[in-house]
Parts: structure tokens; sequence; C-alpha cells
């Protein structure tokens, strides 16, 4: 008999998104805004080519009523370039658009950040979520 349980994805990690943004809401400065392709961008180590940006003042909002994305999170591409990660390192302040990235947060003590980036990044992994993802013009994962 295997000491192994299994469990649903979302009854170890808290899985969401982010609060709307309208594109009347960026700034020419102040806190930076990613999509998926400043995702995929820092995921593969490169710089960020195309700089969006929202309020000091409106991610402050965001910040103290629904949470801004901190350490250990991740956020996953989900529509279009399906299932890449990006592990939030320490001190970054972002936000993000709604819809295209899946955030995980809130992880308990059974699984680690870490391990689901890595998962996410496996081939194993990979695969698992291209089973799961609906559309074939544009892939997404619900």
């Amino acid at each position: 008999m295997s000491d192994w349980k299994e469990y649903k994805l979302d009854e170890l990690v808290e899985i969401t998104s982010s609060k709307r943004i309208m594109r009347s809401e960026y700034q020419e400065d102040g806190i930076p805004f990613f999509r998926s392709k400043e995702i995929i961008e820092l995921n593969s180590g490169n710089e960020i080519t195309t700089e969006l940006f929202i309020s000091k003042e409106r991610f402050l909002e965001i910040k103290n009523k629904f949470g801004t994305p901190s350490y250990g999170d991740i956020l996953l591409t989900s529509v279009g370039t399906l299932g890449v990660p990006y592990f939030v390192n320490y001190k970054e302040e972002f936000y993000f658009k709604d819809g295209n990235l899946t955030w995980f947060r809130k992880f308990n003590n059974i699984l680690r950040s870490k391990y689901l980036y890595y998962w996410f990044s496996s081939p194993v992994g990979r695969k698992a979520l291209k089973e799961i993802t609906i559309g074939s013009t544009q892939p997404a994962l619900t």
C-alpha cells in the first residue's frame, strides 16, 4: 500500500487571476504591467521589449484590496502560447493582465511553489497542460 495521497491542485494552492486593468489605465511610467508576452520574455531570461505601466496609486489600490504577486507565486501563460511559467522573485512590484495569465498563490505546506514551477517546465507538466487545453484556433487553459 502506498503512502502517497492524491490531491486536486486547487486543494494545495489558490488558483486565480488579476483584477481587470483597462487600456485607458496604461501609463508612461509607474508599476510594470505584464501580459503573456512579457512573462515569456522573462521566463527566457530576456529583457522586456514592450514596457507597459499602471500608476502607483492604482497598483496600491489593488494591492491593498485584492493582493498582488509576491515572492513564491507563479504566473502561467494561459492563452495562445500556453504553459510558460514565471516564478515571482523577491521585491518585484508588478501587476498583470487578467485572462491571459493564471496566478498560483497561497501555497499550503504540502506543495512547494518551486516544485510546481519546475513541474510546469518539465516535459511531463507540459504534456499534462496540453491535455487540458481548449480551443483550436486560440488554445487556452481555463
